[in-house]
């Protein structure tokens, strides 16, 4: 047995040094930098979410409708043609054999309503993501029209030549409307026109018109079409010539004398 000067005791030769106590902490793998790591994983993939999902809310269209991003003939407006035809496509897809009965056009929306052959009734709306919500609606006996009676080049046709005659900006159109018009097309006119609402910024002298389908002879609403004031101007023209015949042949019956005078008016202003 030996004095251990550092223990201020003995040891004995034979015995087994006493092994110390570990530190508290010592023991074990290293936990703070772990902790830390699973913190900065953590704020990443947080941070990685957060960003796409803003990056979703700023590419979709539908929220970029709600903040107003989407007017007049913006790329994801509906009034522009290649968007148009896709939402048509869409509706037709969906609703199969069947005719349009109204439809109402505007930058972010496409609303229809659609009859099938049986005459039931549907409204379809089409928003900027081209998703299609149906909507039952009723029953009806009066004929829809085809779908080819839309022109798809015509509503941004009519936004350019509406902005310009109404001294406004294109994003001013507000929506647009569909109708069918049989008795002008019985007249030589066209079988469909387009009702177009501007925005209240712009002046009400100057907030509504009319085109044909294919977007020709825009005019304020409330005007005659083209075709039809010249049906009327054609009218007014034959009976100021009917007119003056029937008093020329007056004049001419007031100076016969003879039966063969009266039958030389008669063969001559008949």
């Amino acid at each position: 047995m030996s004095i251990n000067p550092r223990l201020g005791g003995t040891v004995s030769h034979g015995g087994t040094m006493p092994t110390p106590e570990s530190a508290p902490g010592e023991s074990g793998p290293p936990e703070r930098p772990i902790t830390v790591l699973f913190m900065l994983v953590t704020i990443a993939l947080v941070g990685a979410v957060l960003y796409l999902s803003e990056q979703h809310f700023i590419d979709d269209p539908v929220a970029q409708a709600q903040r107003g991003e989407i007017a007049g003939l913006s790329d994801g407006s509906l009034v522009v043609e290649p968007n148009l035809a896709r939402a048509l496509r869409a509706v037709k897809k969906r609703a199969g054999r069947s005719s349009i009965k109204n439809l109402r056009l505007s930058p972010v929306s496409l609303d229809m309503t659609i009859q099938d052959p049986d005459g039931r009734e549907s409204i379809f709306k089409v928003d900027p993501a081209f998703q299609v919500t149906e909507n039952d609606f009723g029953d009806s006996t009066d004929p829809g029209f085809p779908y080819r009676g839309v022109d798809l080049a015509a509503p941004e046709k009519i936004a350019r030549a509406v902005a310009r005659k109404a001294k406004a900006d294109v994003d001013d159109l507000d929506y647009m409307v569909l109708n069918r018009t049989p008795a002008f097309a019985a007249t030589g006119g066209k079988a469909y026109s387009w009702t177009i609402f501007l925005k209240r910024d712009v002046p009400i002298a100057r907030r509504q018109w009319n085109a044909a389908g294919d977007g020709s002879d825009l005019r304020k609403l409330g005007t005659l079409p083209s075709s039809e004031r010249r049906r009327q101007a054609r009218q007014q023209r034959d009976a100021r010539s009917q007119q003056r015949k029937i008093k020329a042949r007056a004049r001419c019956f007031s100076k016969a004398d003879e039966a063969a005078d009266l039958q030389r008016c008669i063969a001559r202003f008949d």
